[in-house]
């Protein structure tokens, strides 16, 4: 590569050309229809990613003898992604507001450790709330006593 490719390269990543106008008239058809295409596209990787994880976890129980029953992985891998899945938006609100640049990250990082711990927090106590109704269900199904199930396999 010569000398003007790299240069071209630095100048398209900085941004300091202006954008090409097929690329401008991408983003004009685009526009219209974003508040459709990306909501699709979250929910089809939230609940793509459920389901490969479901699989990979209940074929690693599978192979691995542990005795949890089919239900399970589906049920704490689908809890976790429609809790990461409406946590999107405010996700999407919190970068608005404090994203990070070179030139803020120093002001945001802080808001930044605050915000993950925030995040962890409201994704495990919401999972543990979406989880608590399918073992409820299977307690009452099965007539066991909460708190007192027969776990014969130990991990």
């Amino acid at each position: 590569m010569d000398g003007t490719g790299v240069a071209n390269i630095a100048r398209t990543a900085n941004h300091s050309e202006p954008s090409s106008p097929d690329a401008e008239a991408w983003l004009a058809r685009y526009r219209p229809w974003q508040h459709v295409v990306e909501p699709v596209l979250w929910i089809l990787f939230f609940c793509g990613q459920a389901s490969l994880n479901s699989l990979t976890v209940w074929l690693d129980i599978e192979r691995t003898g542990l005795g949890f029953a089919r239900w399970e992985p589906v049920a704490w891998e689908w809890s976790s992604n429609l809790v990461l899945l409406a946590l999107v938006p405010t996700v999407l609100a919190f970068e608005r507001r404090f994203g990070l640049q070179w030139d803020n990250w120093r002001a945001n990082w802080r808001w930044h450790v605050l915000a993950s711990v925030v995040f962890s927090v409201v994704h495990v106590l919401a999972m543990v709330g979406l989880r608590s109704r399918p073992y409820t269900s299977q307690v009452a199904r099965k007539g066991l006593a909460a708190g007192r199930w027969n776990c014969s396999t130990s991990i």
